[in-house]
């Protein structure tokens, strides 16, 4: 089974050639393109003029009527056990073969002084950082699933884990640490030392996890211990990750953010992925 995770244009032109080619695909995604967001676009070959949203919605359109299974849910965790595990918000999937191509989003929230402290108390992965904070109090900040499962993770770790919505409400077990007051400020200048509250209460921290909305090819990357620079994630000639039978494409990877681009090398891991089914016959 090949899992894409991402229904923008690369992950769409990868799954149409797989499942053409009479392979096993599933597509993940949360309908949180980047296309969506496109006014018009009037440089893709055949179209005209169209929008980013009719465009997106004929992509998954021709999914359908290759009957390709397509869930609606939320992947926030990918592990190694003799096969790929995905973990959704709803399930967990065993894939053979991963595409990442979710692209990327902005996943920091405009707070002060957080920017500086990336690094020194702010983390966007658990899975990654979660060990140095061992015994320690830190806090997570997002409302949604994502959030969630990063607290979850880390409560096996810290010493204290506290839940911080930003002004937003989520519903959660009552037993979890939770504040919904928006926050003003994160303290510390070489290091992370607390969060300063609009309502003027502040609460001491080690650390803080960035868990927004949810997590994109990069965040998915790096829990799965795959390379990336400067966000991206790394790839060779064949679009594949530093781990087999694992691979990226679209605006997850180095290049030009275009249409164009993306459907190209969806295409290309399709190819690659085909290749490779071929020769384990």
């Amino acid at each position: 089974m090949i899992a894409i995770i991402g229904s923008g244009p690369a992950g769409v032109s990868c799954a149409l050639y797989v499942a053409r080619a009479n392979i096993p695909v599933i597509v993940f995604t949360n309908h949180k393109s980047s296309l969506l967001k496109a006014k018009a676009i009037e440089n893709y070959y055949g179209t005209g003029k169209i929008t980013g949203e009719e465009l997106y919605y004929k992509g998954i359109e021709n999914l359908k009527k290759l009957n390709v299974p397509i869930y609606e849910e939320e992947v926030l965790n990918i592990v190694w056990q003799e096969n790929f595990l995905i973990e959704t918000n709803k399930n967990t999937y065993s894939a053979n073969s991963i595409v990442l191509a979710t692209g990327t989003s902005k996943k920091a929230p405009n707070i002060p002084n957080l920017a500086n402290l990336e690094g020194k108390g702010v983390s966007y992965c658990a899975t990654c950082d979660g060990f140095f904070f061992k015994n320690k109090k830190v806090a997570v900040i997002g409302s949604e699933e994502f959030a969630l499962h990063e607290l979850e993770y880390l409560k096996n770790i810290v010493s204290e884990v506290t839940l911080l919505t930003n002004g937003k409400t989520i519903n959660c077990d009552s037993s979890i640490l939770k504040k919904e007051t928006p926050i003003k400020k994160i303290l510390g200048e070489s290091k992370v030392e607390g969060i300063l509250f609009e309502d003027g209460t502040s609460i001491e921290v080690d650390g803080i996890f960035i868990a927004n909305n949810y997590p994109d090819s990069n965040i998915l990357a790096k829990k799965a211990g795959i390379l990336s620079i400067d966000g991206e994630i790394n790839v060779n000639h064949s679009m594949e990750t530093n781990i087999p039978k694992v691979f990226a494409c679209g605006d997850a990877i180095k290049g030009t953010k275009q249409v164009a681009k993306a459907v190209h090398e969806g295409m290309q891991v399709a190819l690659q992925i085909i290749n490779d089914y071929k020769k384990s016959r």
